[in-house]
């Protein structure tokens, strides 16, 4: 299975018990077209405690005040993943997150 490549902009797992995420998925959006953004769509709808969309995704939580919460954007660099909540439930939504977008058009940051 191929790996959309990422980074953080901060160790998700500083405290063992709760993360705090600010990820970045290297995904190409030039090479997006109707498919690929039907299948983030499906991935983001599939993904454990999704809660709808309010201008962006949002899981466990719609609040950035309170804990637990996780949300996605697009943005120039790639697909940014936000929020904190406990390492278990991270640890389940970015197992399959990154299945379900294994296949997305990416690129490597660093070439």
């Amino acid at each position: 299975m191929l790996t959309v490549p990422s980074y953080d902009n901060r160790n998700p797992l500083d405290d063992p018990a709760t993360a705090d995420v600010d990820r970045v998925y290297c995904l190409d959006w030039r090479s997006f077209g109707d498919a690929e953004w039907a299948t983030l769509d499906r991935v983001y709808r599939e993904g454990p405690c999704f809660l709808g969309y309010d201008l962006v995704p949002w899981w466990f939580g719609t609040n950035e005040s309170d804990i637990p919460h996780l949300f996605a954007s697009v943005e120039p660099p790639g697909l940014q993943v936000c929020g904190v909540l406990p390492a278990a439930d991270w640890a389940s939504w970015l197992s399959q997150f990154e299945a379900g977008v294994a296949d997305l058009p990416s690129y490597d940051p660093d070439g």
